[in-house]
């Protein structure tokens, strides 16, 4: 996956679920179900329990960084940033102003971006 494809499935996969994966802190996957922004473009069969807890540059530390996530780290790092910290109290103009942020700092095309920030 590039970086604009990355972009276009965390943040309208971040929108569509509405809220946080939380269990007592953030988490790539929670028991119940839900999925951060990188925990969601991680296939079933990539996913270890090993990483929760852990920020994306850990897991590619320890080889836990799926191939095909091979894009930037700090790319990945403002994705995983906007679910752990402006995504508290679910989409606001705090959240939606943050992804338009990173979509221009990391000059995502508008045809890659959700509505909510063309």
């Amino acid at each position: 996956m590039n970086k604009n494809e990355i972009f276009k499935k965390s943040t309208t996969h971040m929108i569509k679920q509405g809220k946080q994966a939380l269990d007592g802190k953030c988490m790539y996957r929670s028991r119940q179900g839900l999925q951060c922004a990188i925990g969601c473009l991680i296939r079933d069969e990539d996913y270890d329990p090993m990483m929760e807890g852990r920020e994306v540059s850990w897991l590619k530390r320890h080889d836990l960084l799926p191939d095909y996530l091979n894009v930037d780290l700090v790319f990945l790092s403002d994705l995983q940033d906007l679910h752990d910290e402006h995504f508290k109290n679910g989409i606001n103009s705090r959240f939606l102003d943050q992804m338009k942020n990173i979509a221009e700092k990391w000059e995502i095309p508008t045809k890659y971006r959700p509505k909510q920030i063309k």
